[in-house]
């Protein structure tokens, strides 16, 4: 059999009682089954915990069959509340009901609808104890579900079955789709235990219809008891243990007890279906880092080998200065001062500035509006009359016109950009519209 096909995996736990007259539970050997992905049973029989562990790291879930006698079932009356309330609602409603304090206890409540619900009680510190060391075998996913609640639902009566280990039994019963009980009996000895467990199934199922499922090896006294106990005309059944009802009966529950246990317990995360995975995607970042690394370094290697060569050519060319802070920005002051003092004008002075207006102004088409006459007058007659002042600063020529005069912007727009200047709207001084012209970057 190949262990990479078992879906789930099957344990049926001795009672808490059992397990402490135990030196080390771990060490005894326990029931279990293992089912495939196709539903059919692959292996069954006995084995340590530590005989299980290859099985509890590959199984898909891990299903533990707590003892019946370790699980109290109440049925009772809840009052309609959400799931999350009902949870934080759960210990005040059962604890006039139990002998403990509910702070000890895992408390679960069926789904059901309508307002009555049945309640599972469990010993928090068995469960969490029976967990702990089942997920220390590798267990990825755990539920827990009372035995009585994994017997197959009974049409009429009661099903049942018998828990023998350390010379304890443990009788679960069902007797509806969320009833059931648990009984400890009496230690199996030679005054006959079967009879013990006949007589009490005879008297929880009030002459209704029996189910019981024993151990094979204990067939035969079963059968006998039943035989020679069961007044004439009660059905009473006995047969050998089967797995595939239970597993099926375990599937169709809607409890699982490991709700009631944190929120880490219940539903923590399978790190080992991740591994590959985040693998990949570690070496995927540290791939991306190394190679962003790599880019920042070799872009970083050329911007300072062409800042050193910036910097032979600004020292070559000039050898006075010992100061050299910003190569490309000196070198530029230094181009205009020395254009300057050839006499040739910069293209943001005020002479070359007011050149370009000046050759655009007298190319504009004519149609310079003034809205305080409501009519159009000529290119001609704006020469003289639309332009109110001339301003310069920092490299820009403000333009001021008279109220009223607006030439068209889009056509001085075009006409300067060839002479690698641009013109925009500034902030109006009173009614006159203003332009700004600096040299094009």
């Amino acid at each position: 059999m190949k262990t990479n096909a078992i879906s789930t995996l099957a344990l049926r736990l001795p009672s808490r009682h059992a397990a402490k007259a135990m030196a080390n539970w771990h060490d005894q050997q326990i029931a279990f089954a293992m089912r495939t992905r196709d539903g059919k049973i692959a292996r069954s029989g006995v084995a340590t915990l530590a005989e299980l562990t290859p099985y509890c790291a590959q199984a898909q879930r891990v299903l533990l069959l707590l003892a019946a006698s370790d699980v109290t079932l109440l049925r009772m009356q809840v009052p309609p509340l959400s799931a999350a309330r009902l949870k934080a609602a759960l210990p005040a409603l059962v604890e006039d009901r139990l002998i403990t304090d509910t702070a000890d206890c895992v408390l679960v409540a069926l789904p059901e609808a309508g307002s009555m619900r049945t309640i599972a009680v469990l010993e928090r510190s068995w469960l969490q104890a029976v967990v702990t060391s089942v997920r220390s075998l590798g267990a990825r996913q755990i539920v827990a579900l009372p035995l009585q609640l994994a017997l197959p639902l009974p049409a009429h009566g009661a099903a049942a079955t018998v828990t023998e280990m350390h010379k304890q039994i443990d009788l679960a019963v069902r007797l509806s789709a969320n009833e059931g009980m648990g009984l400890p009996m009496a230690p199996v000895s030679g005054d006959e235990p079967e009879v013990e467990v006949c007589l009490a199934l005879m008297g929880l199922a009030a002459h209704q219809p029996i189910a019981l499922s024993v151990p094979a090896a204990r067939l035969d006294a079963y059968r006998h008891a039943a035989q020679s106990l069961a007044p004439e005309g009660m059905q009473f059944n006995v047969d050998e243990e089967d797995w595939l009802p239970l597993l099926q009966g375990a599937d169709s529950s809607a409890l699982d007890l490991m709700t009631g246990l944190a929120t880490t317990e219940s539903k923590a995360i399978d790190w080992r279906r991740w591994r590959w995975p985040l693998v990949l995607a570690g070496l995927l970042i540290l791939v991306n880092v190394l190679a962003l690394n790599w880019d920042w370094w070799r872009l970083r290697s050329e911007a300072n080998d062409v800042r050193a060569a910036m910097l032979r050519t600004y020292k070559n060319a000039f050898p006075a200065d010992s100061v050299v802070v910003d190569p490309l920005a000196q070198a530029q002051q230094k181009i205009a001062a020395a254009q300057r003092r050839s006499g040739q004008a910069a293209p943001d002075d005020f002479v070359a500035l007011a050149a370009s207006m000046g050759e655009v102004w007298s190319a504009l088409p004519a149609g310079v509006v003034d809205q305080t006459k409501s009519d159009t007058v000529t290119t001609a007659t704006t020469a003289t009359t639309a332009i109110a002042a001339l301003g310069y600063r920092d490299g820009t020529l403000s333009v001021r016109f008279k109220p009223g005069m607006h030439p068209p912007l889009a056509a001085a727009r075009s006409a300067l950009a060839p002479r690698q200047a641009s013109v925009t709207e500034g902030p109006a001084e009173g009614e006159g519209l203003v332009w700004l012209i600096r040299s094009a970057p």
